[in-house]
């Protein structure tokens, strides 16, 4: 046998002389062992791994298809593939209409996986009419387009065939070679199928709502079509993949019109301890083929009150026979009941006492009352049995019958007539088995029977019967709790409720049992949650899991696991959509500020140093939470901090710090998306952050203007890096679609702003430029220095446009360093509106600086008045009218000693502003200003103790950031 590492094969012609080779040094160059897909040669004579499962024997390899990567022309995927990939850019059909089922059907859905996982969903088509029916332009889609397949124009269905779809890969359905491989997952509940013809009419449909037609999601059985085109759950585990479904299992119940049934209850208690406890005699209670060790063992138990007898003389033996899953050519099985590929017989006067076990080891460093020995005589030193499917009979006589006057059928009539027991695992084709097989997939997890009310119970179905245990070889395993079945969810903004009740466990108080709650976005990749507080009141348990994303359906199963360790199976998947997002402050708004106007409840008071509460202080030399903040539903402050020499984003609620993320370097807060998503930016690139602090997905970028971000009403993202390049960014959850949108020759302005249509502007020395995400640059317009009338210098100046805010009525408001030369020489600054398509200028105003925020009718400036060589500082906070560039108002602040400046401002819609200047908090409201004293007209003065910086308003509290601590203070 080759090995699965220091290994190698040599190939030699007839002189010796060494041809080819490969080796594993340690590990083979390719191949995948946990999915059983081969490794394959190349034509340039490199290996790789092949896409089909148990690879191409005898035939042409898998061969690797080139893709270019868009975001990198430098680079090349390697995709393997066995079919062209599936058409570009398609407009999907609108999920209505009424099922024609005209020539094709939706045959079968394996909605809920296989035995080998969830996640291995497929589709089965049929064609029900006598013609040939062309796929080309067809459509397949799920709810919300999860799954969205487009058919390609050679596809087709002959009549009265199967077309078998499968998810993600060709070993979702094992041994069965897949039509067409898809992507996206059906959800347990709430979702649909709908099959489109090339003209979108609706053929056929099946909709989950809230729960599918039909289907097991415990056993893994199908939902399969019925003739009549009604649903039905498969008879088989895994279903009937491109074969013909399996019978429809009526059943009817004929009760006299005068019958009278007086309890019912008692009835159907009766029926089920007749169908649980119908062997009373001895039955196979454990099995283990994948042990640790390689340990291998069968465990019988007597059930009965008698002492059983297993072998009273040589001619009265019982026989423990093991059949392999091997099958002819024919497809006929190779070792059938008669026909066992081992047959071991009990030695003389081998006994089981009433409710005792008896242990037959296989293989295996272990004591049992039976040693399974090879024809040497010896024990065998490696394990022999398969550990994926096969069978174990135990028999009261010989099942192999040397009869040569019996037919081959009566031979097998006359094994199956000696049949005491009998355990199968792994495949439904094996014909020695009760009802349908038993699931064994853990390593090192015996099979065992399960146990309840005192006794093993057997129903004659080994899948009913038998469950993945922690080996207890030749005692009592105790059992599992049984699966939870019955989850109860509710939501409220991101949290969800999951409660439910304690499930059986015969060895196991309730309070001895514990629970894992699995969590899942897609409804396919389920992680553990940890830390989840979990209350139980008498048998009612619940678990509250908090700061998840808003607005998207979130995916729950549930595993119960007592005191010995016993796990139950996983529940049923639950689902549950939270709801929208109501964010206080998602935006940074500030000196750079991009959207204007903030919808924060109207401020006033005055509120004395004391009324502060810190929420985090820090002593390091280095600490750094001066920086602005977001504040999501539920007031949790998110902030970017740099903590004893450490850069990271930081939640809080209230006092307490819910997570942390380190950032790479440079941290900085862009926006809080309004499914909850934390979008930042590091010196690594940009990243998206889930509510509960995970990096969910990251694209790296170098040189980050970080002044330069601003979003869209589509929460798109907009910067420009030090390469003078401006890029898009719309965020798909599981990818992000990156686009360059222009290009600057020359250096770009640190600066970006939007318009109401999602326009985005940015500039570069004097030209400004419009652009979208999807069109690219619009248009640009040039702007000229402009010279007084008696100005006698050169006419060859350029100007620098260091602002652009987007105002009401999406007019273009920019800021021009040296616009306007007056008649002496000297060069200013000007303010200058623009029309919404920048084609007229509105008005133009000399020596503004840039403003401090925009409201709805004025925008703010902080303006150095100071005399000319004087000592006498004299500084204006001046309201700007929009509309003539006027001023309206000023609040003049004068000093020989020190000013404390104004540099953070905001306005409200209510046409009040608030900023903080030295260790205060002022607001005014900007339509009632009657005088340039600062003390005067004032609606709120909060005392902050300290020089503050940034500032949060939420919906009961405002946040201040210091340098090295972050208060609130409750209004």
């Amino acid at each position: 046998t080759l090995a699965n590492s220091d290994e190698s094969l040599r190939l030699f012609n007839s002189s010796c002389q060494l041809v080819d080779e490969v080796v594993a040094n340690p590990s083979w160059p390719s191949g995948n062992s946990a999915e059983r897909k081969t490794m394959e040669r190349g034509a340039d004579l490199t290996w790789h791994t092949s896409f089909s499962v148990n690879g191409s024997p005898k035939a042409e390899n898998s061969q690797p298809a080139l893709v270019s990567n868009d975001n990198n022309q430098n680079t090349t995927t390697v995709i393997y593939v066995s079919s062209p990939p599936p058409p570009g850019t398609v407009s999907y059909c609108p999920q209505i209409g009424t099922p024609s089922h005209s020539g094709i059907i939706i045959n079968e859905v394996a909605w809920m996986g296989t035995t080998i996982g969830a996640t291995k969903e497929w589709i089965e088509l049929k064609n029900i009419s006598d013609e040939e029916v062309l796929l080309g332009g067809w459509q397949l889609l799920s709810r919300d387009n999860r799954i969205k397949i487009v058919f390609d124009e050679d596809e087709s269905i002959q009549p009265n065939q199967l077309y078998l779809l499968e998810r993600t890969s060709d070993d979702s359905v094992p041994d069965v070679i897949a039509d067409r491989i898809y992507t996206g997952a059906l959800g347990n509940s709430d979702d649909l199928l709908m099959l489109f013809n090339d003209e979108c009419q609706l053929i056929d449909e099946v909709i989950a709502n809230l729960d599918w037609p039909a289907g097991n999601s415990a056993e893994r059985k199908t939902m399969e079509r019925h003739s009549d085109l009604s649903w039905y759950t498969s008879s088989t585990v895994n279903g009937t993949p491109k074969s013909e479904n399996s019978t429809k299992i009526e059943v009817e119940e004929e009760i006299d019109d005068d019958e009278e049934i007086e309890d019912d209850e008692e009835i159907e208690e009766e029926e089920e301890i007749i169908i649980e406890n119908n062997n009373d005699y001895l039955v196979i209670s454990e099995i283990q083929v994948n042990g640790e060790n390689n340990l291998e063992y069968v465990e019988l138990y007597n059930q009965s009150q008698e002492q059983i007898e297993l072998c009273s003389d040589e001619d009265n033996c019982f026989y423990l026979s093991y059949f392999a899953p091997t099958f002819n050519s024919d497809g006929t099985p190779k070792y059938n009941w008669n026909n066992p590929y081992y047959n071991w017989k009990f030695l003389p006067g081998e006994i089981i006492d009433p409710g005792e076990y008896y242990l037959i080891v296989i293989h295996g460093d272990i004591e049992g009352n039976m040693i399974i020995k090879s024809e040497k005589g010896d024990p065998y030193s490696s394990s022999i049995i398969n550990n994926s499917k096969g069978s174990f009979s135990l028999f009261n006589s010989n099942p192999i019958i040397n009869d040569e006057e019996l037919l081959e059928e009566e031979k097998i009539n006359m094994a199956k007539s000696f049949k005491v027991d009998v355990v199968a695992w792994g495949d439904n084709s094996l014909p020695v088995r009760e009802g349908e097989v038993a699931i064994l997939g853990s390593q090192g997890m015996s099979l065992g029977r399960k146990w309840k009310n005192g006794r093993y119970i057997d129903t004659d179905n080994n899948f009913n019967d038998f469950e993945m245990q922690k080996p207890s070889p030749g005692e009592y395993c105790k059992q599992s709790p049984e699966k939870i079945e019955d989850i109860q969810v509710e939501s409220f903004k991101n949290s969800v409720t999951l409660s439910w009740k304690t499930p059986f466990d015969a060895d196991s108080l309730s309070e001895e049992i514990d629970y894992e709650i699995y969590f899942s976005i897609d409804g396919a990749d389920f992680k553990l949650l940890e830390g989840v507080e979990i209350v139980s009141e008498e048998d009612i348990n619940s678990a509250t899991i908090e700061n998840l994303y808003y607005d998207r359906d979130h995916y729950f199963s549930i595993k119960a696991i007592d005191i010995d360790g016993n796990e139950s199976e996983i529940s049923p998947t639950i689902s549950c959509k939270t709801e929208a997002s109501n964010h206080t402050k998602p935006l940074l708004y500030g000196n750079r500020q991009k959207n204007n106007i903030f919808d924060i409840p109207s401020l006033s008071g005055e509120i004395s140093a004391e009324s502060l509460n810190t929420l985090i202080e820090q002593d390091y030399y280095t600490s750094q939470l001066s920086s602005n903040s977001l504040i999501g539903d539920g007031e949790i402050l998110y902030t970017a901090v740099s903590m004893s020499g450490s850069r990271k984003i930081m939640a809080m609620k209230d006092d307490i710090i819910l997570w942390n993320y380190n950032c790479k370097g440079f941290c900085y807060l862009i926006f809080l998306g309004k499914d909850g998503t934390i979008y930042f930016s590091d010196d690594s690139g940009i990243g998206a952050l889930s509510p509960w602090g995970e990096l969910r997905i990251k694209e790296s970028f170098e040189g980050i203007l970080s002044n330069t971000f601003t979003i869209d009403s589509q929460e798109r993202i907009y910067f420009i890096n030090s390469e003078n390049k401006v890029y898009g960014i719309e965020d798909n959850f599981s990818s992000m679609d990156i686009k360059n949108i222009y290009n600057l020759s020359d250096q770009a302005a640190n600066l970006m702003a939007i318009d109401s249509s999602d326009n985005i502007y940015f500039a570069s020395k004097n030209v400004i430029y419009k652009a979208n995400f999807d069109q690219g640059k619009i248009s640009e317009k040039a702007i000229e220095v402009d010279y007084h009338e008696d100005y006698e210098g050169e006419r060859d100046k350029t100007l620098l446009i260091s602002g652009i805010n987007i105002v009401s009525g999406d007019r273009v408001l920019i800021n021009m360093v040296d616009h306007y030369y007056d008649e002496e020489g000297n060069s200013h600054r000007s303010t200058t509106l623009l029309s919404p398509k920048m084609e007229e200028v509105i008005w133009s105003k000399i020596d503004y600086p840039l403003p401090l925020a925009i409201g709805e009718n004025q925008f703010y400036i902080w303006q150095n008045k100071s005399p000319k060589d004087s000592w006498w500082m004299v500084f204006y906070l001046y309201g700007i009218d929009l509309s003539t560039g006027d001023i309206l108002w000023g609040k003049r602040s004068a000093s020989t000693i020190s000013i404390s400046h104004v540099n953070y401002l905001i306005a409200d819609k209510n046409n009040n502003i608030y900023f903080t200047q030295g260790s205060k908090l002022i607001g005014y409201n900007v339509n009632n200003i009657t005088s340039e004293e600062p003390e005067e007209d004032r609606i709120l003065e909060i005392s902050l103790g300290e020089t503050g910086s940034y500032f949060s308003v939420g919906q009961e509290k405002i946040f201040f950031n210091f340098q090295k601590r972050i208060k609130s203070v409750r209004y």
